[in-house]
């Protein structure tokens, strides 16, 4: 599908996937970014992550929080939940919103 005028987003299901083949399956399809929205909440795919699958890889909404990681490059956040003084206990770099982080 046509997503606000960025191009083609491919959405695959994962629920029944194995890391690695989610992995294989991002790589595959050469996404330059992978997005991932849940975090350390249980259900992540951050061991995935961990195989680089995309070129740029960012953490947005499901923990907001450092994920701690060397490979999510990008945390999508705001001044209150990332704050900019604290990027040092970043992993991340910090892409900050300007009013908030929870599009609603």
């Amino acid at each position: 599908p046509q997503l606000a005028g960025l191009g083609h987003a491919t959405l695959v299901d994962a629920s029944s996937m194995e890391q690695s083949e989610l992995a294989s399956a991002v790589n595959e399809r050469g996404a330059h970014v992978l997005i991932d929205c849940n975090g350390q909440t249980g259900r992540e795919s951050l061991p995935a992550y961990s195989m680089r699958p995309a070129a740029i890889q960012v953490h947005y909404l499901g923990f907001p929080s450092t994920i701690g990681a060397t490979y999510v490059d990008y945390i999508i956040g705001d001044s209150a939940v990332s704050p900019p003084e604290l990027q040092s206990f970043y992993a991340e770099k910090l892409l900050l919103l300007p009013s908030t982080f929870q599009v609603t």
